[in-house]
Order: C-alpha cells, then sequence, then structure tokens
C-alpha cells in the first residue's frame, strides 16, 4: 500500500445521542418501538448502541469529512420525517445523559490489500500508538476542551481516555471524543481537524521527522492531564498547539469551520447540548424544510455553545 493511499483516507463515524423525555432529566431507554422489524438497529445508518438505550449513527464513509457531516444531517431528516412522534423529544449529545455515556467515535479508513486488518496494519506507514498519540494531543485536547468539565470527567470514568481506540478491519477507530454530534458545527469542527491532523501524520514515515508531532511518551503528561480533564493545563497546551495546526497543508481548506475550537475555548464555553433538531434544522414547525446550506447561515452563539 502506497503513502498515497493512507493520504487519501475516509473518515467514518458513529456518533451518539440521547432521546430526552420533555419536562424531565429522564430519557428514553425503550428504543426498539422507533424501528420496524424491517430496520436493522446493528447494521443500518441508525441504530441503538451497544446497551440498547442510546442511538447512534453510521453515515457512509468519505474522503471529505464536510460530505459526512451531510449524510449525518440526511440521517437525521429521515428519522425525523418518518416517525413524527419524535419531535416530542428533546435531542441531546454532548458527554452524557445521566449515567449513560455518548461517544463521537471518529473512524479512518483504508483500502485493503488482502483479508482482516492485519492486511493493511502491516503496512501502516506510522507506528499505530504514535498516530494515536497525536490524535489525542492535536484532536483529543480540543475536543475535550470543549465538553462540559463534569461530564467530560464522568464520562472517562468508563470509556474515552486519550488513547482509546480499536483497530478494525477498515482500518482504526479513536474512541476518545465525546459525541460532537449536537450541531453541524461542532461535526464539522470535530471532523474537518481530525482530516487534517490525519492527512499530516500520513504525509511522513516517522513523526520524528516533522516540527509538528510529539513523540510517543505513553507517560506524557498531557494524557494525565486530557483523562483527568485538568482544563488549566489542557488550555494552555492548546493555545501552544493551535498554531503548528495552522501551519498544516490541509487547514486553509477547512478554516472556517475549525475556527470554532479557538472561539469555544477562548471564551470558556462548551459544545450546546440543548435540543439538536434546532442545531441541525430538524423542526416540524418550519415552513419549509431547510438544506443544510440554509442550515449553515444559522451559524451563532445560542446554537453552537453553552457555559462549560
Amino acid at each position: 500500500m502506497s503513502e498515497r493511499d493512507f493520504k487519501n483516507f475516509k473518515l467514518g463515524a458513529d456518533p451518539e445521542f440521547a432521546l430526552c423525555l420533555p419536562h424531565s432529566s429522564a430519557h428514553s431507554t425503550a428504543l426498539a418501538r422507533f424501528f420496524s422489524e424491517d430496520d436493522s438497529r446493528n447494521t443500518g445508518l441508525m441504530g441503538t448502541d451497544g446497551c440498547g438505550r442510546i442511538l447512534e449513527l453510521r453515515p457512509e464513509p468519505d474522503e471529505n469529512p464536510l460530505v459526512v457531516v451531510n449524510r449525518i444531517r440526511e440521517i437525521l431528516l429521515s428519522f425525523a420525517n418518518t416517525r413524527p412522534i419524535l419531535q416530542d423529544y428533546i435531542w441531546k449529545a454532548g458527554s452524557r445523559i445521566n449515567r449513560d455515556t455518548l461517544g463521537g467515535h471518529i473512524h479512518f479508513g483504508f483500502e485493503k490489500e488482502g483479508d482482516g486488518y492485519q492486511a493493511w496494519q502491516g503496512n501502516f506507514p506510522l507506528n499505530i500508538e504514535l498516530f494515536m498519540f497525536n490524535l489525542a494531543y492535536f484532536v483529543g485536547i480540543p475536543c475535550t476542551l470543549v465538553e462540559k468539565s463534569r461530564d467530560a470527567r464522568f464520562r472517562r470514568r468508563y470509556y474515552g481516555q486519550g488513547l482509546d481506540y480499536r483497530i478494525q478491519l477498515h482500518g482504526l477507530e479513536f474512541r476518545s471524543p465525546s459525541s460532537w454530534l449536537s450541531s453541524p458545527y461542532a461535526a464539522a469542527a470535530a471532523l474537518c481537524l481530525s482530516k487534517v491532523v490525519g492527512y499530516e501524520l500520513f504525509k511522513i514515515v516517522k513523526a520524528s521527522q516533522s516540527p509538528f508531532f510529539q513523540k510517543y511518551s505513553p507517560d506524557s503528561m498531557f494524557l494525565v492531564y486530557l483523562n483527568t480533564v485538568n482544563r488549566t493545563q489542557l488550555t494552555k497546551l492548546f493555545f501552544e498547539l493551535w498554531p503548528k495546526i495552522q501551519k498544516m497543508e490541509l487547514y486553509p481548506l477547512y478554516e472556517k469551520y475549525l475556527e470554532l475550537f479557538p472561539l469555544l475555548i477562548s471564551k470558556k464555553l462548551s459544545w450546546n447540548t440543548n435540543d439538536m433538531k434546532k442545531s441541525w434544522g430538524l423542526y416540524k414547525d418550519e415552513v419549509k424544510i431547510p438544506s443544510l446550506e440554509d442550515v449553515w447561515k444559522r451559524y451563532s452563539d445560542s446554537l453552537i455553545s453553552t457555559p462549560t
């Protein structure tokens, strides 16, 4: 497998959200009733997670992260339109709902030569731990700083620590981020950042040759700060790493989406964890169904952020 093939990797995701009961802190756990017998809750574009109490999306992967965002919106819109009763619920993403944690796992997919993950793993241009270590630094830190601190600490008691990943048949699954599904702006920021950093990693054979990347060390203090959600130390690191991200090759292509991170972090704000239906343009009382382009035009503080 050539270096070029890796640079053209596809991004996928399986972000989660919950259906919360109106005028209540509880969320619906009887999700099977929202699916017909013909639906596949395990392999379809929309289904339930392992515990069966949380919904997750499975959009088709693509080399362009914005295409993935558009596919997410299409799945959400179809789900809302074909199940009108769901308009009575509050749709929430973020770090957790009550004691159920929410993830925003990001997948890095590659073309395989042969069967199984060993085929591409043997040709992987970087040590996998080194790759995930740098994802934790350049993607994990910004994503953690836009979580609500208390919820982020709770989630990491169960999973989602800095180096949480899985090797899959299609490639690698980065499991550290919480669910960025709260708005298309948050989704675009998380996925575009993953594309920019992943592309930069694949450009080189050894991360030690790059002025950007961190040398792998399982005892690194940034992992301690990440796993304990030390906001003071993580904020210092963010303002050190962000100028490096701005110098990466693909940054200009996605700059307007990535700017959400310094905007929120400098103001000590988090992803908006209010009703997703508003930020994604899914309300039933819309005069006409807005396009994703219409939704982008609604970009405002009220749709993207809440206090940390």
